[in-house]
């Protein structure tokens, strides 16, 4: 999905206008992966809620302070442990919001949403980093496809850990011979067991595809240059073709026998 950018490699082909370069189901691709991630990142918001026990208000306030995502997924794995989840449960969330998952569909997602086209006919595009940094990103619609499928089995994931987090927040909160204690128990155990499910689904989803060889893209963009150039050899014909002289009215009669 993306990769870093060799310099020596050049094969650009794109126009330059989006809606000329790619398709209308990769924009689309391209939307849906945006917007999917904006909700993964609620889930995110609402482990964080629950893991720091505050508020709804003040847990805004004090999840949009916070510089970086990296920090906000630090707190939440300090506070599922401090609420005492149990140890598969703990280490699979800490799996799933560490660098390896969260983190990887994080960078593709930013590279997707901030890249550029450049060999528009295999769906590769470009973007730049920090330092200087490139990187090719992968924007087919089956790259698009499937990473969307990734962001959305890993929201469903996140959201029976909050459920947990939020079972184990009402436990505490309850003397062991309460009646609701027993409830909140057992919906600890559903959401356990759920979330546990949900991430052997997402591990069993189809593997983000491969680039396309250097060959595929260098043939690609030279039959794209070949298309442009044949496109545009009409316009470069000159406006004004010589045409054949003709004769005024006066000479015709002078050199043509009258029309009978």
């Amino acid at each position: 999905m993306k990769r870093p950018f060799a310099s020596k490699k050049t094969y650009p082909a794109k126009i330059g206008d989006i809606k000329s370069d790619f398709g209308p189901e990769q924009l689309a691709g391209i939307g849906a992966v945006a917007m999917n991630y904006n909700e993964l990142e609620a889930e995110i918001f609402a482990l964080f809620m629950f893991a720091t026990g505050l508020n709804p208000n003040l847990s805004l306030e004090v999840f949009t302070r916070i510089n970086g995502v990296d920090g906000i997924v630090e707190i939440i794995k300090k506070g599922a442990n401090l609420l005492g989840i149990t140890t598969p449960v703990q280490t699979e969330l800490n799996d799933a919001l560490g660098k390896g998952i969260f983190g990887l569909l994080k960078q593709y997602r930013d590279a997707v949403v901030h890249a550029r086209a450049y060999n528009a006919p295999l769906g590769v595009g470009i973007r730049v980093g920090r330092q200087a940094a490139l990187f090719e990103v992968l924007l087919t619609k089956e790259a698009l496809e499937i990473l969307y499928e990734h962001i959305s089995a890993l929201r469903l994931e996140l959201r029976d850990a909050t459920y947990v987090l939020l079972s184990e927040q009402k436990i505490k909160e309850r003397m062991s011979d309460d009646p609701e204690r027993e409830l909140y128990e057992s919906a600890r155990a559903m959401s356990s067991a759920r979330f546990l499910e949900h991430r052997q689904k997402r591990q069993s989803l189809r593997p983000l595809p491969e680039f396309p060889s250097e060959l595929q893209l260098q043939q690609a963009r030279d039959n794209w240059w070949q298309e442009q150039t044949a496109w545009q050899m009409p316009s470069m014909q000159p406006l004004a073709q010589p045409q054949p002289r003709r004769s005024s009215p006066a000479q015709t009669t002078l050199t043509e026998p009258p029309h009978s």
